[in-house]
């Protein structure tokens, strides 16, 4: 273990580092070349997602079973981008042929699509109006939220608009759970015009609820009374150190052997989980997520 340190150590000063294992998420460096890539074949792009487009279960598996005489999986970017017009665009570099192997236009709604939704409602005079109508008044509005939804298809606008549907709360407080105070209408959101073009409101309207907030901050908790007390203490102690060894992202504990990897779709990805039964280096899962 001191040896395999000092190795990283010496990799580290030479500027000698090892290639990424091919389940490894991006560098920074990785996606900056990516970007790079992108950016001189199709302008100024807004980049939604640069992320490790994991090599195909067939070319991975002989590399894994004799990594030092089988070629390596190149390392393939997948990019997702925004262009003008809210047009949205995916695509795969390959980082080590320094090209472009597949770009198309998708339609589809991104996270900022999402997050912006809630700012234009906010300013919106016809959301304004039905929060007047709700209860809530005009000097409020930084206090009213959304959960943006994509509709996909609704046969008063047709399939050809990226259309959002935004569930409306209040929230009296900024640490108050909104859920508690839910709003009566339904803004829909033209994500390519960036405007609210319709809402939708029901025929029986419910004024804003008036129960008392949910607050979970540690303040509020204090306020109600505390936290309790009738929990006695444990400690846990490792007095000869940890049972695990950790290599790059290879953990190996307890004759167990897994890659960590991480993406922003799926969080923690588990893969190539071995067991050393004896000796004998079992598979037991290709990946786990």
């Amino acid at each position: 273990m001191v040896f395999e340190r000092l190795k990283q150590v010496a990799q580290h000063v030479t500027g000698t580092l090892p290639p990424p294992h091919p389940f490894d998420p991006l560098t920074a460096a990785e996606i900056e070349a990516a970007v790079s890539i992108v950016r001189k074949e199709h302008g100024s792009l807004y980049f939604n997602a640069v992320t490790l487009l994991e090599p195909r279960k067939a070319e991975m598996l002989p590399w894994l079973a004799d990594p030092d005489h089988t070629n390596r999986p190149h390392r393939v970017a997948d990019v997702v981008a925004i262009g003008k017009g809210s047009k949205v665009y995916d695509g795969l570099v390959d980082l080590e042929e320094k090209k472009i192997l597949q770009w198309d236009s998708v339609d589809g709604i991104t996270m900022e699509d999402l997050q912006v939704v809630e700012e234009i409602a906010r300013v919106d005079p016809k959301v304004i109006e039905q929060c007047l109508i709700s209860g809530i008044p005009k000097e409020d509005m930084h206090k009213v939220y959304c959960d943006p939804w994509t509709i996909g298809f609704d046969e008063r606008f047709g399939n050809k608009v990226r259309l959002q549907q935004a569930l409306m709360y209040y929230r009296p407080h900024v640490d108050d759970n909104q859920y508690t105070f839910p709003l009566d209408f339904t803004p829909i959101f033209n994500a390519d015009t960036q405007e609210i073009v319709h809402i939708d409101i029901p025929s029986v309207r419910r004024p804003v609820n008036q129960a008392p907030p949910s607050n979970y901050h540690p303040a509020a908790v204090e306020a109600e009374g505390g936290y309790r007390a009738d929990l006695k203490p444990i400690n846990i102690t490792q007095p000869d150190g940890v049972s695990f060894n950790v290599t790059g992202r290879i953990v190996e504990w307890q004759k167990w052997k897994i890659h960590v990897g991480f993406n922003h779709k799926e969080g923690i990805v588990l893969s190539n989980i071995t067991y050393n039964d004896k000796g004998n280096e079992r598979g037991t899962f290709y990946r786990l997520s």
